[in-house]
């Protein structure tokens, strides 16, 4: 099981800011729900290799956040969701 981590510089309105965060759930870096993890990881690598940038999404409201990915894992939603449901319920 790989685990994606990224470290990425960026400018907003001339101020420099560094992340961390590839996709929106900030708890996930490494599970086996669909392959997800391996094309990021494959895209990074592929990326650092042609030193080719990578676009960053920044939240415009705090230019300190960003992410790389910022599509829903659906599948690890419908992993999640009985969980939740299981604990509601209880």
């Amino acid at each position: 099981m790989l685990e994606v981590r990224a470290t990425y510089r960026y400018e907003v309105g001339g101020q420099a800011h560094v992340a961390h965060q590839v996709g929106l759930d900030q708890r996930s870096r490494a599970d086996n729900i669909g392959d997800w993890h391996e094309r990021w990881h494959r895209r990074l690598l592929d990326a650092q290799a042609r030193g080719e940038p990578i676009t960053a999404w920044v939240n415009p409201d705090h230019p300190e956040q960003a992410v790389l990915e910022r599509e829903m894992r659906w599948a690890l939603a419908a992993f999640r969701m009985p969980f939740g449901l299981l604990f509601t319920a209880i």
